[in-house]
């Protein structure tokens, strides 16, 4: 992952950042098997002659286009705005990576653009479709709690978030209801189902709050 190394540590973030990032990346990086994002790549490669066709720039290209979501997500219908989302968000953060630096110039005469400047819209842009893959595919666990006044037993469905020093934390929660709803218990299908759905509205809320544009 030297190439993502680089592209963070010019950004100015700190060694923890970087740890955590690039965790994050290789657990969810699985290029070798998958034909689609090798074929993708050598597209990409073909068309832009003038980008050096290294094992670097083929990581970064292969983590990129390689989300790794389940069949089941993407076959979910209330995916399928999040998934034209992040396709164009993918786009976007290609188009920066293969730009020339000249044009970044030319683009911004009014600023002095430094290299470190782009690494760090390129850093952010890393943490962005991590976040968003997050919102399509969260990670949920269903919780077990007893009011201790009441003594009704209820479940609630928890997620997970990355922070923008690349930290993954808890942070997001939605009560279920009463228990008994599910006669599985924490492990009912359905309390799984209904918990990501709700969980999904309000992690995609803090997205967009976070990515108005």
């Amino acid at each position: 992952m030297e190439t993502l190394n680089l592209l963070l540590f010019g950004s100015g973030v700190g060694m923890a950042t970087i740890k955590s990032l690039l965790l994050l990346l290789l657990l969810n990086y699985d290029l070798i098997d998958n034909e689609e994002v090798k074929k993708r790549i050598d597209e990409i490669m073909k068309s832009n002659p003038q980008v050096k066709d290294t094992a670097y720039t083929k990581e970064f290209l292969g983590w990129l286009h390689n989300d790794n979501f389940q069949e089941t997500t993407i076959k979910l219908r209330r995916n399928n705005f999040l998934l034209l989302e992040i396709s164009t968000l993918r786009r976007k953060i290609l188009d920066d990576y293969l730009m020339k630096l000249s044009e970044v110039i030319e683009n911004e005469p009014e600023k002095d653009t430094l290299s470190c400047d782009v690494y760090n819209e390129l850093a952010k842009s890393v943490v962005q479709i991590l976040r968003l893959r997050m919102v399509i595919e969260p990670e949920v666990q269903i919780s077990r709690n007893v009011h201790p006044v009441t003594n009704h037993a209820y479940l609630a469905a928890k997620a997970f978030w990355l922070t923008d020093s690349g930290e993954k934390v808890r942070k997001f929660t939605k009560s279920l209801g009463l228990a008994e709803k599910y006669d599985g218990g924490r492990e009912d299908p359905k309390a799984l189902e209904e918990g990501t759905a709700l969980i999904q509205e309000v992690m995609y809320a803090l997205y967009k709050e976070t990515y108005p544009s």
